[in-house]
C-alpha cells in the first residue's frame, strides 16, 4: 500500500507540474530559496570572519547560483547585497542567500565552503527552507523537488533533516531544512545568547492590482518612487533602505538597521503576483509583531499569505518570557482568516518553528479570534517530516483533495492558454 501510495502522489505532482511548466516561460518566479550557514571561527580566524571574503571571492559563489550583485549596503555588523535574484547577507559568522526564478541556490555551496575554509572557519549549522513553486517544472536541479533538495544538502552536512508544514488539503507548502549546531571549541558567536531570536517570513500572493502597478517602471520610474509609492519606507523607519528596480517591472530592498535586517522582493504580474518580507533580528524589544504584520499587508494587499515565524532558544527562560510577548501571542489580521496552522520543534536545541496561511475574507470587517500562544498551542500534526531515504506522504483522501485541486489548475491554465491565443 505504501508504494501505491507514493506512485500515486508522484504522478499526480509529476502532473501538476508539467501543466504549469505549459505557461511557465510566460511567468517569473517569485517564490524564493533561503540558505543559512552559520560558521565557527579556528584557532587561526580573524574576526571579520566571512566579512573579509572579497567581491572576486562573492561573484564566484554567485555565479554557481546564476545570480549577482546590482547594490551594496553594509552596517557595522554586517554588509546586504541586492542581487540579479534577491538578497545576499554576510556576517562575520554566517552568510544568508536567497534567491528567485530558476536560480540553482544550492550550487553556490561548495564555492560558500572553500572561501570559508580558507579563513579557518568550520560549519557549525545549516538551514534551508522554501515556499511552494509557481512553475516547479522549470526548476533544475537540485530544486526540482524537496527530496533531491534533502539529499543534495545531507551531502555536505551531517545529521540533517527535512520537514514540510502546511494544510494536507492546500497546495502550498513550507518546506524546511535543518542540519543541527556543532559545538565548537573556539566560541561560534552564533546561538549562545541568553536571549531568542526571530526571523519573520512572510509570503504574499494575488497582490491588489493597483499596488501591484506600482512596481512598474512605466508608473514609478525609479525604485525610490516605488518604496514610497507602496509605503515600505515606514515599516521599519529606522532603518536604512538599499532598493533597486528591475526593467519592465520588479523590485527588490535590503534594509539595515544595527545587525538587524529586512528585506523584501516583488514580482507584480497578474496571475502570479508575488511579494516577500522577511526579518531577522527583530524582536519584542524593538517592534510589535502585529504592528509590523499589519503594515506589511497594507503595502501588498494580497488575496493569500503565509507567516512563517522561526524562534531560536525558545524553551530557555528567557525563550519563554519572549514567547509570552508580542512575538509569540497569534493573531489573525482584521480582513483575513486563518486557513492553516503548523507548529514545529526543529532539532533539541530549542528552535521552533510555525508556519500559517490566511485567506483575505471577502468583507474585511473584524478580525477571527487569536490562537493564545504560537509556541505551543499551534496543533503539529500537519508537520511532515521528511527522510531522503523514505518520504512520509499523505494518505489516499489527501490525495484526492489534490486532485481536485490538480483540475482546477489545469482549468485554470487552459483559461490562461485561450487569452494569450486571443
Amino acid at each position: 500500500m505504501g508504494l501505491e501510495v507514493a506512485w500515486v502522489a508522484g504522478l499526480q505532482q509529476e502532473e501538476v507540474a508539467a501543466t504549469v511548466g505549459a505557461v511557465a516561460t510566460t511567468g517569473f518566479e517569485g517564490f524564493e530559496k533561503r540558505l543559512e550557514i552559520e560558521f565557527s571561527y579556528g584557532p587561526s580566524s580573524e574576526a571579520s570572519g566571512l566579512r573579509s571574503v572579497s567581491r572576486e571571492g562573492l561573484d564566484r559563489m554567485l555565479k554557481a547560483a546564476e545570480c549577482t550583485i546590482v547594490a551594496q549596503l553594509s552596517s557595522d555588523e554586517f554588509d546586504s547585497y541586492v542581487l540579479s535574484e534577491s538578497s545576499l547577507f554576510v556576517y562575520p559568522l554566517k552568510v544568508v542567500i536567497k534567491t528567485c526564478g530558476t536560480t540553482k541556490l544550492l550550487r553556490s555551496i561548495p564555492v560558500l565552503l572553500e572561501l570559508a575554509s580558507g579563513l579557518d572557519l568550520s560549519v557549525r549549522c545549516c538551514k534551508y527552507r522554501r515556499g511552494s513553486f509557481f512553475f516547479p517544472a522549470e526548476q533544475d536541479y537540485p530544486h526540482r523537488n524537496f527530496t533531491d533538495e534533502v539529499e543534495f544538502l545531507d551531502g555536505f552536512f551531517s545529521g540533517g533533516r527535512g520537514y514540510v508544514l502546511g494544510s494536507s488539503s492546500s497546495a502550498q507548502k513550507w518546506h524546511v531544512y535543518v542540519a543541527p549546531a556543532v559545538e565548537d571549541e573556539f566560541g561560534s558567536g552564533g546561538g549562545s545568547s541568553s536571549e531568542p531570536g526571530f526571523t519573520l517570513e512572510m509570503c504574499m500572493t494575488e497582490l491588489d492590482r493597483k499596488v501591484a502597478t506600482e512596481f512598474y517602471k512605466d508608473v514609478n520610474c525609479s525604485a525610490e518612487g516605488m518604496t514610497r509609492a507602496a509605503g515600505i519606507d515606514g515599516l521599519l523607519p529606522g532603518a536604512r533602505i538599499c532598493d533597486f528596480a528591475f526593467d519592465p517591472c520588479g523590485y527588490s530592498m535590503n534594509s539595515v538597521e544595527g545587525g538587524a535586517y529586512s528585506t523584501i522582493h516583488v514580482t507584480p504580474e497578474d496571475g502570479f503576483s508575488y511579494a516577500s518580507f522577511e526579518t531577522m533580528g527583530y524582536g519584542p524589544r524593538e517592534i510589535d509583531l502585529q504592528v509590523l504584520v499589519d503594515r506589511v499587508l497594507r503595502c501588498f494587499k494580497p488575496g493569500f499569505f503565509s507567516l512563517a515565524l522561526y524562534a531560536t532558544g525558545i524553551s530557555g527562560a528567557a525563550g519563554k518570557k519572549n514567547g509570552g510577548s508580542s512575538w509569540g501571542v497569534g493573531f489573525v489580521p482584521r480582513g483575513y482568516s486563518c486557513v492553516g496552522s503548523s507548529r514545529q520543534e526543529l532539532g533539541s536545541g530549542g528552535d521552533v518553528v510555525v508556519y500559517h496561511t490566511f485567506r483575505a475574507e471577502e468583507e474585511r470587517s473584524s478580525p477571527s479570534p487569536p490562537s493564545p500562544d504560537w509556541w505551543s498551542s499551534v496543533p503539529r500534526p500537519l508537520a511532515v517530516s521528511i527522510d531522503p531515504k523514505r518520504q512520509e506522504l499523505e494518505s489516499l483522501s489527501d490525495i484526492k483533495l489534490k486532485s481536485i485541486e490538480t483540475l482546477k489548475l489545469k482549468q485554470l491554465v487552459g483559461r490562461l492558454v485561450l487569452e494569450q491565443a486571443a
